[in-house]
């Protein structure tokens, strides 16, 4: 079962995260903020790192450059909506060049997190598998949440708004 450390600092999508991967079967962790995100890193075996890039006290960023040179060292999924100067494209952008092996724009549906964690490789004894593929034994069942087979329309992540400091998010169905 590989292991999923989430670190957002918007505290209300750290349960939806936990929600969506455990029901695929993945082993979830999770953090409020990069500080105590990577002291879990540096005492828990992470197989991918599903991190915010903005954040307050240690960003994604900075996350990405303080276990550059971890052994093993997880993958990692950026994730951003973007921020005040630059948008969240180009903040993955920028991501991807610091190491990220795939990125994601918020806001997104749980479908596109689990099509983003499938494209991560991972190394396994032997050779090269993808997540999702040969070692998710859940790859191509539907995930439920509260017994609703309705994921697809499951937002997460603050919502475009016309107030740059307006946010939303789409609740989880009940």
């Amino acid at each position: 079962m590989k292991t999923i450390l989430c670190i957002d600092d918007d505290v209300v999508l750290l349960p939806l995260y936990r929600k969506i991967l455990e029901n695929k079967g993945f082993r979830v962790m999770t953090a409020d903020n990069g500080v105590t995100g990577l002291a879990l890193l540096h005492h828990q075996r992470i197989d991918l790192l599903v991190t915010d890039i903005l954040m307050p006290d240690m960003d994604g960023m900075q996350i990405m450059l303080a276990i550059r040179g971890m052994k093993p060292r997880p993958r990692i999924l950026a994730i951003s909506g973007g921020g005040q100067y630059l948008e969240g494209e180009t903040l993955l952008e920028i991501a991807q060049t610091m190491g990220a092996n795939e990125t994601l724009e918020k806001p997104f549906t749980a479908d596109e997190l689990f099509a983003a964690i499938r494209k991560i490789k991972f190394d396994d004894d032997p050779g090269t598998q993808e997540v999702g593929k040969t070692s998710d034994p859940t790859h191509g069942t539907p995930m439920t949440l509260h017994g609703r087979e309705d994921h697809e329309n499951t937002v997460i992540g603050p919502l475009p708004a016309r107030n740059p400091t307006t946010t939303s998010m789409t609740p989880l169905p009940r």
